[in-house]
């Protein structure tokens, strides 16, 4: 079988890591990849990625039996539709699914659906439905969050003044959500869909507050755990009440989705469970860890999913492991991040983390390659993923190797503490 994967961040490398696993006889291309997939997957590189027409050549010319659509640019410019013309097979977001991750969109469907969203929240569209959500908020703690955006979008705060500033900025060009806070455990679940069940990745947490100590600014994500120390109960709870409702409504909807759904859940002390937002696609940097614990062999999997014949449970994981990932940055991520730095000091880990069997390895990210040398490119360029039988074990084992990998671009930079607030478990 002849793969295509769309995309060239770490959530992509883990994915064609996954796929290069598989016993079946498969060969894997990727569009536009990243230098570390090479070795693992034949790289197509170019510098347009919403270039729709360079992925229909593609697929047309190396005869391509599957793709897999990840790349945001490229779903929106229609790629899917262009590709299903063809009648290649696909694993993946057309326009009408990727919609999905439009804020308003998922909480008027989770309504419809029975999937607990935090009630008290409204999204305003003009500067005076803001002044009068404040004032509602007048006070208290709120989380505003752009219903379209990305980077630095959300604000947890009380001041009003604060709050006005942020949203308006955005209300220029998005409606905004605005919602009570409510303090919680976030839980990130991914499945993979045949369009009536699903097999369920290893729960995962991302850490998106850029700095020690959840503090700072939310950024994509600086670092994610996976398993989480969940009770059964709470993880039946999480299937029963969000991914099972979410499977069922959409069927009745007519919408014949077969790919990857990404849950960004929020679980109470009290254990209710509250959807937040969902991906049609995995989410960086849970997917690293999540995809390095699974040993399910990835195109059985997904021949079960085009076949509809998804068994409705877990996926296999390495048991007993942990998967901790720590996301290197570039300078000034999450605002505007420096480029164009050179990458060093890799041979020096090259021979454990680079091993496509290793137990702990480095994904790249924001990364490109000028004449044999390798530059960052954007504000995440690298996600350190290792395991260990123990939480407290993989964090001191990832920061070791950190110390050991010292400066790997001029302005790398890292949080400190991913991990250590699951030691309590």
């Amino acid at each position: 079988m002849k793969i295509l994967v769309l995309g060239s961040v770490a959530k992509e490398h883990a994915l064609v890591r996954w796929i290069s696993q598989s016993k079946e006889e498969v060969k894997i291309y990727a569009y536009p990849g990243n230098p570390g997939m090479n070795g693992l997957a034949t790289v197509i590189k170019r510098s347009d990625v919403s270039d729709v027409d360079a992925v229909v050549n593609i697929v047309k010319s190396e005869k391509i039996d599957l793709i897999i659509t990840s790349t945001a640019k490229l779903i929106e410019e229609g790629v899917t539709e262009e590709l299903q013309k063809l009648g290649v097979k696909l694993l993946g977001p057309g326009r009408e699914a990727f919609a999905f991750e439009n804020l308003q969109t998922l909480r008027e469907r989770a309504k419809r659906y029975g999937i607990k969203t935090l009630e008290k929240a409204q999204i305003v569209t003009t500067d005076e439905e803001l002044k009068n959500a404040l004032d509602t908020y007048k006070n208290r703690m709120i989380s505003i969050k752009p219903v379209v955006g990305k980077g630095k979008n959300r604000l947890d705060t009380a001041s009003r003044t604060l709050a006005y500033s942020f949203a308006s900025e955005y209300l220029k060009t998005t409606p905004v959500l605005i919602e009570e806070f409510i303090d919680g455990l976030t839980v990130t679940a991914t499945v993979l869909s045949d369009s009536e069940h699903y097999r369920l990745f290893p729960m995962a947490v991302d850490y998106y507050k850029s700095m020690d100590d959840d503090s700072g600014y939310f950024s994509s994500g600086m670092g994610a755990l996976s398993p989480l120390p969940l009770s059964r109960y709470t993880r039946d709870r999480v299937g029963e009440e969000v991914i099972k409702k979410m499977m069922r409504g959409l069927k009745n909807d007519n919408i014949n989705y077969k790919g990857f759904l990404t849950f960004h859940l929020l679980i109470t002390s009290s254990g209710d469970v509250y959807l937040l937002n969902m991906k049609t696609r995995f989410s960086d940097p849970s997917a690293t860890g999540m995809l390095a614990l699974t040993t399910s062999d990835a195109v059985k999997e997904f021949k079960k999913a085009l076949d509809g014949t998804l068994e409705p449970e877990e996926l296999e994981s390495i048991p007993n492991m942990y998967a901790l990932g720590v996301v290197v940055a570039s300078k000034g991520y999450p605002e505007e991040s420096e480029c164009k730095k050179e990458i060093v000091n890799l041979e020096e880990v090259e021979d454990y983390l680079l091993e496509p069997k290793s137990h702990d390895y480095l994904y790249f990210g924001a990364v490109d390659e000028e004449n044999g040398m390798l530059y960052t490119n954007g504000g995440r360029p690298f996600t350190l993923v290792v395991e260990a039988e123990s939480i407290e074990r993989a964090n001191k084992k990832a920061y070791l190797t950190l110390y050991e990998m010292q400066e790997i671009f001029q302005g790398a930079w890292y949080r400190r503490d991913i991990g250590t607030n699951f030691f309590l478990f």
